[in-house]
């Protein structure tokens, strides 16, 4: 629990660890903002097995990675990052940012300003656990800006969820590489939201059916075979 300057925790060469009791791990900023900075290993947060919870101050919550990478590993009841009224930040390290879910859930919620995720040179990897991944915006919106090298999302058995706020879902792609199997929707310049529905298993749409290329450079748009042509969408992604 941080004092009204602040709490921070500064790792050593060899690394920070914290490692959470059977009770539960908190991490509770002071009003001056919560910092957790990684050395030149690596920062590990490891939950307990009742979870790890990491909440921000009013000021913000920031997550800073190592020059290794920033590692942040959900026990078996979930991993959650809960941003403050100001913002949530996680920003990777060179070596890219990797949130990997626990076999419950994984839960991204962003706070009223929004929620950012901002991928390193390398890359940002947002990868699903055995029930989803779930990635829901703020009232201003959430945004997923993708680095040079491209932006992942790999979803689970159950599917990949991706939900917009009220003022839209915005995906920034930097590259053509957007990989996943799951469904996900767009909102069409009309304003019109299709949604695509049924198109969860890998093996209803072969790989050259399953997406197609808007333009080099730009966002891939979803081709459903079984529905009427989509628009052009190019201007507005």
């Amino acid at each position: 629990q941080g004092s009204p300057q602040g709490l921070v925790l500064q790792g050593s060469p060899q690394g920070l660890v914290l490692q959470g009791s059977p009770v539960g791990l908190v991490l509770q900023g002071s009003p001056q903002g919560l910092v957790l900075q990684g050395s030149p290993v690596c920062l590990v947060l490891q939950g307990s097995p009742q979870g790890l919870v990491l909440q921000g101050s009013p000021q913000g919550l920031v997550l800073q990675g190592s020059p290794v990478g920033l590692v942040l590993q959900g026990s078996p009841q979930g991993l959650v990052l809960q941003g403050s009224p100001v913002c949530l930040v996680l920003q990777g390290s060179p070596q890219g940012l990797v949130l990997q879910g626990s076999p419950v859930c994984l839960v991204l919620q962003g706070s009223p300003q929004g929620l950012v995720l901002q991928g390193s040179p390398q890359g940002l990897v947002l990868q699903g656990s055995a029930v989803g991944l779930v990635l829901q915006g703020s009232p201003q919106g959430l945004v997923l800006q993708g680095s040079p090298q491209g932006l992942v999302l790999q979803g689970s058995c159950q599917g990949l969820v991706l939900q917009g706020s009220p003022q839209g879902l915005v995906l920034w792609m930097r590259s053509t590489r957007f990989q996943m199997w799951v469904l996900w929707w767009e909102e069409l310049c009309t304003g019109e939201t299709r949604a695509c529905s049924g198109l969860t298993d890998p093996h209803v749409l072969s790989p050259a059916e399953r997406y197609r290329p808007a333009q080099p450079q730009s966002s891939f748009i979803y081709k459903d075979p079984r529905a009427t042509p989509l628009p052009r969408t190019t201007d507005c992604l």
